[in-house]
């Protein structure tokens, strides 16, 4: 499938406007999405049912709060919704909310879910710097534009190599386009985010709908992985031998392994933020 939908609006702007239309015509009965929680950098994943509040949203903020797949695991977890929620996500939270699927703790059918090529987030502790992280999303833009990696991002953002989402309704394009001041670009790529956007296309403003060679308007191939992305990827495998090196990864062993579990003091934070981590009788504890 390649469909794409484009709105003239910056990259987040696009996706803010695409869940505007999607709240008020009913299509949607909420979005999980980062929102703006004061004027100091912090954000929190919210569920938003209430158009008016997406003024406040920032669907792809380079910061990550939480895992939010055990958000949408808790959503769903106990009882379905009655409507499709659009959810906004990484693809590192869209792997591990499958995972949870797939252990029977969410439910996939109830969201539409929308991801990105991820270009990193910055670590919490950038948020809570004077200014936050606002005054470091020009550059992160500008790099990923340029497909190129952000310096200061988390040494895993840099390193990783799984940037393109996998399983998602719709992909929106963030890296390695000089448009992304200008231009929204979405690609579709499940029967149910076509069937939505097709409405969408028709009375939203400055949308257009643009089919590959077997839909009915003839359109220029659009890859979503262009060259760009792929010398993006060679990057990030380098940074990826560089964490290894420092972490000394290939001479760890048996020594190394208890050399570092025996700092381990039972405060149970990874287990708290592993996004998978789910068992009723805790083998952990």
């Amino acid at each position: 499938m390649n469909i794409t939908f484009k709105l003239d609006a910056s990259v987040e702007e696009g996706v803010k406007k695409l869940l505007l239309f999607l709240l008020e015509k009913k299509k949607i009965g909420g979005a999980v999405v980062l929102q703006k929680m004061d004027g100091h950098g912090a954000a929190s994943y919210s569920l938003i049912t209430d158009a008016g509040a997406l003024a406040d949203v920032s669907p792809l903020l380079p910061l990550m709060p939480v895992n939010a797949a055990s958000v949408l695991s808790r959503l769903t977890l106990k009882e379905p919704f009655s409507e499709p929620i659009a959810a906004v996500i990484r693809p590192c939270e869209l792997r591990a909310f499958i995972e949870l699927v797939k252990r029977g703790q969410g439910n996939r059918e109830q969201f539409i879910l929308i991801s990105s090529v991820c270009g990193g987030v910055y670590p919490l502790q950038a948020a809570l710097t004077n200014g936050g992280i606002e005054e470091k999303l020009p550059n992160y833009w500008k790099a990923a534009g340029e497909a190129e990696i952000v310096p200061d991002l988390r040494p895993t953002c840099r390193a990783c190599e799984q940037f393109i989402p996998m399983g998602a309704d719709m992909t929106v394009a963030t890296m390695g386009r000089e448009d992304l001041g200008e231009t929204c670009t979405i690609f579709l790529q499940t029967d149910r985010a076509v069937e939505l956007i097709r409405d969408a296309a028709g009375e939203m403003s400055a949308g257009e709908l643009s089919e590959g060679k077997a839909g009915k308007k003839r359109a220029p191939e659009e890859r979503l992985e262009s060259d760009l992305i792929q010398r993006h990827r060679g990057a990030r495998k380098d940074q990826k031998k560089k964490l290894s090196r420092e972490m000394k990864l290939d001479a760890y062993g048996l020594d190394g392994m208890i050399e570092m579990f025996g700092k381990c003091i039972g405060c149970h934070g990874c287990r708290a933020v592993c996004p998978i981590c789910y068992s009723e009788l805790c083998v952990f504890e």
